[in-house]
């Protein structure tokens, strides 16, 4: 009887392990593809108004100031200076340039526009258009342009389902893609709003940089 109650238990606690690892599993979040790692390029602090140069864009460390930015959806571009600070304090920071975003739409338009004809016999030839070519608004923000506004709106659905606990939003208008997401040494660009990858990403990173901070 004893050697019955002892089988039993064991296949009790094995069962309670194993569901516990599952959960765990469950709630760890995904291993996100397209992250770039970068070299870290160290935390030394230096005076503000001074440039340096970093092994990225947006930079994922370096030198920085001795302020850092606060957690905000920002519609004006934030010295990065203050946003590598930051990153140092464990932030993660989604950049965005509504420019790109525009081009790439419009890029993915033309073509829709040649798939859609392309079993036709007679096609009317489009003239290829270099994003240098494509005439957008140049703004640092998103109050004033409604396409831009449509992407930030896409952006604060990620929020809603992360928080804005360290997560900086900020418009980078020298970015070369539309989203960018940065945590320290840690960069993952994206041509459209993914929520998934974007969640994953700053649940995997949030809150581990390389200076703890309560905040």
């Amino acid at each position: 009887m004893n050697r019955l109650l002892k089988k039993i238990g064991f296949i009790l606690l094995f069962v309670v392990i194993s569901a516990g690892g599952i959960f765990i599993l469950s709630r760890k979040p995904k291993t996100v593809e397209g992250i770039e790692t970068f070299p870290d390029q160290g935390r030394n602090h230096v005076s503000d108004g001074i440039t340096e140069e970093y092994n990225s864009n947006p930079p994922t460390s370096g030198p920085h100031y001795a302020q850092w930015e606060k957690p905000e959806i920002y519609d004006r571009v934030l010295e990065d200076g203050k946003l590598i600070h930051s990153l140092e304090h464990g932030y993660i920071i989604i950049s965005y340039n509504c420019d790109r975003s525009l081009i790439f739409n419009f890029k993915f338009l033309i073509f829709k526009q040649a798939y859609a004809h392309e079993t036709e016999e007679v096609h009317e030839e489009t003239p290829a258009t270099d994003s240098a070519d494509v005439k957008t608004d140049s703004v640092s923000g998103w109050k004033d342009n409604p396409d831009c506004q449509k992407l930030v709106d896409q952006i604060k659905q990620v929020t809603k389902r992360t928080g804005m606990d360290r997560l900086i939003v900020v418009p980078r208008p020298n970015l070369d893609v539309p989203i960018a997401l940065t945590a320290w040494t840690k960069l993952l660009k994206l041509e459209t709003v993914n929520e998934d990858k974007m969640v994953d990403f700053i649940k995997e990173f949030h809150n581990k940089g390389p200076e703890k901070t309560m905040e």
